[in-house]
């Protein structure tokens, strides 16, 4: 048999390894695989589906404690015996045509039509379909927000700006009458409002990384299973450039108008 990670690490007095030979219901069996972690159903949260047997479908029924099975029944393998077939198609199969087939032979093999039957197929197709327009939907919800929280944390940046040139006018005026040009006075603005945003998206996305960390870790606690989070590379580097550019963007107006002060205005300003 070939035990899933989870079961042969936590289930048993001790941990199984390969070749090993456990018993179960009396009868003895040779472990001949053990599952990586996370190499099970969905991948990353197999750990739902951690307590699980491979085996030949043989000895399954043999171990089978359903006292509402005959022993024909159990012989013979009847179809009443099974309550699910799992189908895999080879690479580049027609799937629709698969799934045509599969639906017809039932049909025959049950004795039913398409109006009566009894039975209905499902795929992981389908299933990965929907989880994919959920995912969708959430991501375009949590865009929303981001959009949002970026608008509102340019307003921010914007004021912050704006406020600093007033408290730094004349400032200015000694920069221009030394000799400062315009586009100097300008990028020092830039800079700075881009020095705002930087730290901001950093605190962000750390913040962030926190607070999934810890809804995670809950979540595993909940519902018994290992839940991994992994920090993108990409998508971390294409926030902070994100945030960068909005407080550009927000500074611009304000470093503008820093630049265009004439320097006596700026060196009376109080």
């Amino acid at each position: 048999m070939v035990l899933s990670n989870e079961l042969a690490k936590n289930t048993f007095k001790r941990e199984i390894r390969l070749n090993e030979i456990i018993l179960l219901n009396g009868k003895s069996y040779r472990v001949v695989g053990i599952l990586a972690t996370g190499s099970g159903l969905l991948g990353g949260i197999s750990g739902l589906f951690g307590s699980s047997i491979y085996m030949p479908y043989q000895d399954a029924y043999s171990l089978s404690s359903n006292e509402d099975l005959s022993e024909t029944e159990t012989d013979d393998y009847s179809a009443d015996v099974y309550s699910t077939i799992e189908v895999k198609l080879k690479k580049d199969a027609d799937y629709e045509a698969a799934i045509e087939e599969i639906e017809r032979k039932l049909r025959l093999s049950r004795k039913v039509t398409e109006d009566t039957q009894d039975f209905y197929v499902n795929s992981q197709k389908e299933a990965i379909e929907s989880t994919r327009k959920m995912i969708n939907g959430l991501t375009a919800f949590l865009a929303f927000i981001a959009g949002i929280s970026l608008l509102v944390g340019s307003t921010g940046i914007a004021n912050t700006m704006f406020t600093s040139v007033l408290e730094k006018t004349k400032e200015i005026g000694i920069m221009k009458a030394i000799g400062a040009k315009n586009q100097d006075i300008m990028l020092i603005f830039l800079c700075n409002s881009a020095m705002i945003s930087l730290v901001g998206g950093i605190i962000g996305i750390i913040i962030g990384t926190l607070a999934v960390q810890t809804i995670l870790f809950f979540i595993s606690i909940k519902m018994n299973a290992p839940f991994e989070f992994a920090l993108s590379f990409k998508a971390t580097f294409i926030s902070t450039l994100v945030s960068i550019v909005v407080g550009l963007i927000a500074g611009l107006v304000p470093a503008k108008n820093a630049s265009e002060l004439k320097p006596v205005d700026a060196l009376r300003y109080e």
